[in-house]
């Protein structure tokens, strides 16, 4: 009998912490604090029709077309020791050049923003999520194309712990080619730059090199701990 118990193996605790903030599309508020949190711009608008997981989203109908976050709170990232951002996207169409997914950006100038892009032809137009400014920072890449991702919904995450910056999309985790390499063969980005004081997101337009892609943007949530240690099944927040 005590064999037996002995060889019953528990499963490891889910991870645990606080949600920072929500992003909900439908009422432009984060739901956290309650407080509107979003400045709609160049035709950006709720969305209810074409809604993900349920909820209204925001549309981004040109090249223009912004959504900007004024966090409630900045977030400190550079004091978390682990952190998981994820969001939901449909676009209906992107084009040849680079084209903002998600930018994190820095409230002073000490310590660097967070990046994830659509990059160019040299870059194979895959998605490129970055630690620091574009011109001074490590780009990684997963093996995923504009292509691959319209017309469809995508959920991506990013989760930082021990100093790595690890992607999921759809709930798998992804390896990491670096720069306008085809190598796979690391599953994380290494930090290698002091996060900032975060206290922006930019949704679509970030300046005339990074535009909006054409579609819709669903929920988004910050939460203070590694949600996900491993692959998983995406559930809508």
């Amino acid at each position: 009998m005590n064999e037996l118990l002995l060889a019953i193996k528990e499963d490891p605790p889910a991870p645990t912490g606080d949600v920072l903030f929500l992003y909900d599309p439908a009422t432009s508020k984060d739901l956290i604090s309650g407080q509107v949190c979003i400045a709609l711009s160049n035709n950006a608008a709720i969305d209810t029709i074409n809604q993900i997981d349920g909820h209204s989203t925001l549309k981004l109908a040109q090249g223009t077309s912004q959504g900007l976050i004024t966090l409630p709170t900045p977030i400190n990232f550079e004091a978390l020791s682990e952190w998981t951002v994820e969001w939901t996207s449909r676009p209906t169409s992107i084009g040849s050049s680079y084209f903002t997914e998600l930018f994190l950006d820095i409230a002073v100038t000490q310590g660097y923003p967070i990046g994830c892009r659509w990059g160019d032809g040299g870059y194979a137009n895959r998605l490129q999520f970055n630690i620091g400014n574009w011109s001074n920072g490590v780009i990684g890449q997963p093996p995923i194309a504009k292509s691959s991702v319209v017309s469809k919904d995508n959920r991506w995450a990013m989760v930082f712990k021990n100093a790595q910056l690890r992607i999921y999309y759809n709930g798998v985790l992804q390896l990491i080619a670096f720069g306008t390499t085809s190598n796979y063969n690391q599953n994380y980005i290494s930090k290698t730059q002091a996060f900032g004081l975060i206290a922006k997101l930019y949704i679509g337009y970030y300046n005339s090199i990074n535009q909006a892609w054409l579609g819709n943007m669903g929920r988004i949530r910050i939460s203070n701990f590694a949600r996900y240690l491993g692959n998983y099944t995406p559930i809508p927040f």
